[in-house]
């Protein structure tokens, strides 16, 4: 179970980044992996045709990212607005409760009012709107510095050109992922040695893995049970699969949303990784192994949809 929280915090107007006046309240209630969110806005609505959206605020790289929520609705110069969703997937991204910062309410014209409750240096006037990036976009980028691997040039080149998802470029990163992969083995067993620790049986320790971590609402048809991990947890996996600690596409992975899922679908246990579906990241999944997309939310349509690539166990 997720742990309570309530807040109540006061919203103001913003002035080129200064706090001019108090303007209304938001009241946050976190309970049973569902957030909600009650607001109310005095003396906005002086102008009829401004559009107002409701952002909740992350800080990333010295900028305040905005998660779109929902539109306000006015009532002659007063609003009101509320609204619900997974506290573990706020607005169907991997970004969690524990991630915002605060709130803003943004007119089509500009108009800023925000409330922050936790502490930040960024001011309101370096909003961006929030976009989830798809592991497939960030791989040529940030690959060495995220895997510690020290791939070549031509290493990247191959991986990039192969997502324009044709069958003889498939193959080249694929014998250029499969000789990685016998170097990182290698390593495994080092580290393995090195530092022995006690494989778990999952199916017979399960409810003792449910009551030491944290569980997770991963999915909202409640098909799968899962628990949220992090990277040093994979060493609670029989040793066969002590491997994935060194898989590229799971550190990827880990280091964009900072957790992983333990989980089970109809009694058998999976390995899960937050991403977003496209083709390009299907074929960068398929080839480290994890074959099998399922969205957070239930939709007829994957792309574009926040949810997990799993593999069993």
């Amino acid at each position: 179970m997720s742990e309570y929280q309530r807040l109540v915090s006061y919203i103001y107007l913003y002035d080129k980044g200064i706090k001019v006046k108090n303007s209304g309240f938001a009241k946050i209630e976190c309970k049973d992996n569902t957030l909600r969110i009650k607001m109310n806005l005095k003396g906005i609505f002086n102008n009829y045709y401004d559009n107002w959206k409701v952002y909740l605020l992350i800080e990333r790289n010295k900028e305040l990212l905005g998660i779109y929520i929902g539109d306000v609705k006015g009532k002659g110069s007063n609003a009101e607005f509320q609204t619900s969703c997974q506290q573990d997937n706020i607005g169907n991204t991997s970004q969690s409760f524990e991630d915002i910062i605060g709130l803003a309410v943004i007119s089509s014209g500009n108009k800023k009012y925000a409330t922050f409750w936790k502490d930040t240096n960024i001011t309101v006037d370096n909003f961006k709107e929030y976009e989830e990036k798809t592991i497939a976009e960030k791989i040529n980028t940030g690959l060495e510095k995220i895997f510690n691997i020290n791939h070549t040039k031509e290493t990247k080149e191959e991986l990039v050109t192969a997502m324009a998802v044709e069958t003889e470029e498939e193959n080249k990163i694929e014998q250029t992922v499969n000789t990685e992969k016998e170097k990182l083995v290698e390593c495994e067993k080092e580290n393995l040695r090195k530092n022995e620790i006690e494989e778990i049986n999952l199916n017979e320790n399960w409810d003792k893995l449910i009551s030491q971590f944290k569980i997770i609402n991963s999915f909202s048809d409640k098909e799968v049970e899962c628990i949220r991990i992090e990277l040093k947890d994979l060493k609670i996996l029989p040793k066969s699969q002590w491997i994935l600690s060194n898989n590229s596409f799971v550190l990827h992975g880990y280091y964009n949303y900072k957790y992983l899922i333990l989980g089970k679908i109809n009694n058998r246990f999976i390995i899960g990784v937050p991403g977003v579906f496209c083709n390009k990241e299907k074929l960068v999944a398929g080839i480290f192994g994890f074959n099998d997309f399922k969205p957070a939310q239930v939709s007829e349509y994957k792309t574009g949809r926040f949810g997990y690539w799993y593999k069993y166990l």
